[in-house]
């Protein structure tokens, strides 16, 4: 229905310090939407408006997309706020952003975290960063920018924004900061202020009559849709229920295959300690052994194509009865449908 929104879990673990490997995010179609539609792009140009490189399907999961980011191509130009967004027709569209930053940045959230949704009209809001790192030269005053393009002068030589009161709307944005003369290094530091549209406790722009449901846990209620928008290890109508130990991610989404029943599932990323079930591999234990009807081989990364998309033999991709799609044939001596 319009307003509900679109359920997706992205995964960033380990993998979002650019410059010391190449960085990589995962975007996974979440229960009940697992055949939205996903793109993948830049948030804000940030030093830069290139592009993120095209998205594949994860290798051996077609609800996975995955967007990698080369070391040698992509040490400087993959730094910035990148989006992954799903939609469904007459459903509002999901779009979470993800900050990749550099390894050696020079600044730093002071609260470690990224991002900040608070209230049209909230009062006293507040964005502080630490210094990490001294300029290269000593007259590069701190620097803030809003978007990539509106330099914020009012703000010269503070590590922190006192927002004026009472906040509105167009506050909301990206916010980098750096040294002056330096931002080329790509090494400032990055948050996300989100407003949401309607005073506290309201929803339903523009007039915000609707009375929000009391969203705990640090549940936030959706300002259209009036719905609790519940993070990590929590769900239900009002967050008040947690995630048993088979499940993880935003809204308890995703589905835990560590080896132990679950118990040692990380509750924001799936990453397991103790190992995957058996049947099941990869960093977050997501990756199936048996691969899906149309795949084959040692990572299901092999493609089939029998004869009315009929699976075939997951070890050989031999087809049943040895019949190919229109374009392809059994060659002499082979087992499998090849192009003709």
């Amino acid at each position: 229905m319009s307003g509900e929104v679109v359920h997706i879990t992205v995964l960033t673990a380990k993998y979002t310090q650019v410059g010391t490997s190449s960085g990589q995010y995962q975007c996974y179609r979440s229960v009940p939407d697992t055949d939205a539609t996903l793109s993948f792009g830049r948030s804000a140009p940030i030093t830069t408006g290139i592009s993120p490189p095209g998205d594949v399907r994860h290798k051996t999961s077609k609800q996975i997309r995955v967007v990698s980011f080369p070391t040698a191509e992509w040490d400087r130009d993959g730094f910035g706020p990148f989006y992954c967004e799903a939609s469904k027709p007459a459903r509002d569209v999901t779009r979470v952003t993800t900050f990749f930053k550099r390894f050696d940045a020079k600044f730093n959230s002071r609260d470690d975290l990224f991002t900040k949704t608070v209230n049209v009209n909230d009062t006293e809001v507040m964005i502080s960063m630490t210094s990490l790192n001294n300029p290269d030269e000593v007259d590069n005053v701190i620097t803030w920018m809003k978007d990539g393009s509106e330099v914020l002068t009012s703000f010269d030589g503070q590590t922190q924004i006192s927002f004026p009161n009472p906040i509105q709307t167009s506050d909301q944005g990206i916010y980098e900061i750096y040294y002056y003369n330096e931002r080329n290094q790509n090494r400032g530091g990055l948050y996300r202020l989100i407003v949401r549209e309607c005073p506290a406790g309201k929803w339903g722009p523009p007039e915000c009559y609707g009375i929000c449901d009391k969203c705990y846990n640090g549940g936030v209620c959706d300002d259209k849709s009036g719905l609790c928008i519940c993070p990590n290890n929590f769900k239900g109508p009002n967050c008040l229920e947690s995630c048993t130990s088979g499940t993880y991610g935003a809204g308890c989404s995703q589905t835990c295959h560590c080896a132990g029943g679950g118990s040692s599932c990380n509750i924001y990323s799936g990453i397991c300690t103790g190992g995957c079930q058996i049947g099941w591999s990869g960093d977050n234990c997501q990756i199936p052994d048996e691969c899906e009807d149309g795949y084959y081989g040692s990572q299901c990364t092999d493609k089939c194509h029998c004869l009315n998309d009929k699976p075939c033999d997951k070890d050989t991709g031999g087809c049943p009865e040895q019949k190919c799609a229109l374009g392809y044939k059994v060659r002499n001596g082979g087992v499998k449908c090849q192009a003709t």
